[in-house]
């Protein structure tokens, strides 16, 4: 059996050793979801996964001892409670704050408590949870003692779970080497789930006490690792750490097909900004997403019911700069095409007033302020914006559009990011298919020449035509899988089957795709660059609008090309390894086809995309096609593209 057919996940080192099959409905493996995105990460990164009913599991260095950083509070709150279900401490007991105690980095109590601030234990352990709070940290070690943490998580058999030294305390340090080498404290991703399993089994010191210790993970604040692209209404009970080469979270995420607990921790990261954007934290977003759309049964997916914009999530780090007609800039953030729609409450639309949870310095320990609800230091509001004007484009919703003429692919209007360079998800198939049927026009016979899927294409993540390794079709029917259902897996075997076709040394896909650069370069498409025939995100993988519609215009010079794309449904014959045949049914993703003139071309998602939609429209005997790059969810690209096409109809006299 091969790999899609067992949906087997990866064989986890360490404590995990059982390898549980899943159910084909349920789409491609967490294997296959989350190894290109931590594969793309420029840095080092540990995950682990567990269903915690059916004990499905996926992990990845998960064994592999890392810094901890903030996370090591989840237990020091287990301590804590320990402690308390033993009589040594009362959670209602008070705490004074000194002068002595204050600590910078994340926090409410330093920048805005004076001393003489008493509070009760129970509250020390909210703010650390909820901020990340490092003065109520070391309150609570003063109180339970410092060794007292790192004893407890051995008793329960988490020997690399170990709590170094108080926060921004190096001198008081149990281990100086362990604390030269991992900062505030360490961990590993499997003990961090296993911690977490028996938090979810209410076996983490009592029921009650696990009760308690769920709902303080349920108020963590920070909103910029995993709850950042989750639907609204998603629940996680989780915490995180952050240093300047730290970003990592672990947590229970309540799915629709049960609880999951989830860690993952990066370290050494390139990225070391403290800014919303941060791609340590959109790793750690992206792979809570993953995770969700995974154990998400295919017809809760997209909820999407009219098309509109509200509600919809902001993608995360596409170009916030915004031309006539686009008054919110929608912000960029992997899985391609799996997830019609990302549902996340961004950095931009997060209440001023908010807390945010910060990061820590180098030595794992915290260092911006946090500002609470009704600080003195709070935001005054924006002045307004001016009265909406009655001329110009349409409002939409996309970070970038552009119309241009079909005929020659000259951009009419755009929104002032059209030249912007950005990722582009699936879109990246025009130019696969465009180079295919070049190669195709010199060899005709190719259309009909019998293409097998093999181990690498049926193992590409993301969006899949269902054609498994050993079945083979016919190269035009291959066509028909990349280009409707927006197979990656069928976009693989295109540049494979064509790159042994290209002279030259080296890996045949690898020859494609730089075929597919160059003629980027011969087409004059100066803001493109591919790294894959499929669109699945990794760095400098991009293209912008104008090179989309100058692609997309010499393409559907092409009758087979412009065939496809139009096809709503297709069905072919499929040669099964045992020699027997299948038929492959294959639907159009561009929704746009269900309405009278309406032609191809490609739709496209991924995380860092967002939605991408490019189109062609015909009215009379004119032809204009339509990019929207960064839409909110696919029911939004699809509105932001006809209110387009309506304002360029109009405009140019079309009745």
């Amino acid at each position: 059996m091969t790999g899609k057919q067992l949906g087997c996940l990866l064989l986890v080192a360490g404590i995990w050793t059982a390898v549980v099959p899943v159910p084909i409905a349920w789409g491609q493996t967490l294997d296959r979801r989350l190894k290109g995105l931590i594969e793309d990460h420029d840095g080092e990164v540990a995950v682990a996964v567990e269903h915690l009913q059916t004990q499905e599991r996926f992990g990845f260095r998960s064994d592999e001892v890392m810094s901890a950083a903030s996370l090591i509070k989840f237990p020091v709150m287990v301590e804590v409670y320990r402690q308390s279900e033993q009589g040594q401490i009362e959670l209602h007991q008070f705490l004074e704050l000194t002068e002595q105690d204050k600590v910078p980095g994340s926090g409410i109590l330093t920048p805005h408590f004076s001393p003489g601030a008493r509070l009760a234990i129970v509250d020390a352990v909210r703010l650390m949870i909820a901020f990340s709070d490092n003065t109520a940290t070391n309150l609570l070690l003063d109180k339970i003692g410092l060794g007292a943490t790192t004893e407890t998580m051995r008793t329960l058999g988490f020997p690399n779970t170990r709590l170094n030294s108080k926060v921004y305390r190096r001198e008081t340090s149990l281990d100086l080497e362990r604390s030269r080498e991992f900062g505030l404290a360490s961990t590993t991703a499997d003990e961090m789930v296993g911690l977490l399993r028996l938090l979810h089994e209410r076996k983490l010191v009592s029921p009650k006490a696990s009760d308690a210790m769920h709902a303080h993970l349920l108020n963590c604040d920070d909103h910029h690792k995993f709850p950042r692209f989750l639907p609204e209404g998603a629940k996680v009970a989780f915490k995180t750490g952050s240093t300047e080469a730290i970003r990592s979270a672990a947590g229970i995420l309540e799915t629709p097909r049960g609880p999951v607990a989830i860690c993952v921790l990066t370290s050494e990261n390139a990225d070391r900004r403290w800014s919303e954007d941060n791609e340590g934290d959109v790793l750690c977003a992206r792979i809570a997403r993953e995770v969700w759309d995974y154990f998400t049964p295919a017809e809760k997916e997209d909820p999407e019911a009219d098309g509109s914009c509200f509600g919809a999530a902001s993608v995360p780090g596409a170009n916030a700069s915004q031309g006539a007609g686009n008054p919110v800039g929608v912000s960029d953030g992997g899985g391609e095409e799996s997830s019609p729609e990302i549902t996340a409450e961004s950095s931009g639309q997060i209440e001023a007033n908010r807390p945010l949870d910060s990061g820590e310095d180098a030595n794992g320990e915290a260092r911006d302020e946090i500002i609470p609800a009704g600080a003195s230091s709070q935001k005054p509001l924006p002045k307004r914006l001016p009265a909406d004007s009655l001329s110009g484009p349409p409002f939409t919703c996309s970070a970038v559009w552009a119309i241009a003429e079909a005929r020659t692919g000259k951009v009419l209007w755009d929104n002032g990011s059209a030249a912007v360079a950005r990722d582009i998800a699936s879109t990246t198939k025009i130019m696969t298919a465009w180079v295919a049927l070049k190669m195709v026009a010199a060899e005709p016979g190719l259309l009909q020449t019998r293409v097998m899927m093999d181990q690498q294409a049926d193992q590409t993540a993301g969006s899949s035509s269902q054609l498994v390794e050993g079945e083979s079709v016919v190269f035009q029917d291959l066509l028909y899988a990349m280009l409707l259902p927006s197979g990656n897996d069928a976009a693989t075997a295109v540049g494979r089957f064509l790159g042994k076709r290209i002279d030259g040394e080296g890996d045949a896909l690898a020859k494609f795709v730089a075929e597919m650069n160059r003629e980027a370069g011969r087409l004059g498409l100066k803001g493109t660059r591919y790294l894959n025939p499929h669109g699945l995100p990794q760095k400098k993988h991009m293209s912008t609008a104008r090179d989309l519609a100058r692609l997309a215009a010499v393409a559907l010079q092409d009758p087979l090309f412009r065939k496809i794309v139009s096809t709503r449904e297709h069905r072919a014959r499929v040669l099964q390894g045992d020699g027997k045949t299948r038929e492959a049914v294959w639907r159009n993703t561009n929704r746009l086809l269900a309405i009278e003139g309406y032609q191809g071309v490609k739709t496209g998602f991924t995380s860092a995309a967002g939605s991408c939609l490019v189109s062609m429209g015909q009215r009379g005997q004119e032809e204009l096609i339509v990019v929207v790059l960064g839409a909110p969810s696919a029911a939004a690209a699809v509105s932001d593209s006809r209110n387009l096409y309506r304002f360029a109809w109009q405009t140019r006299g079309q009745k």
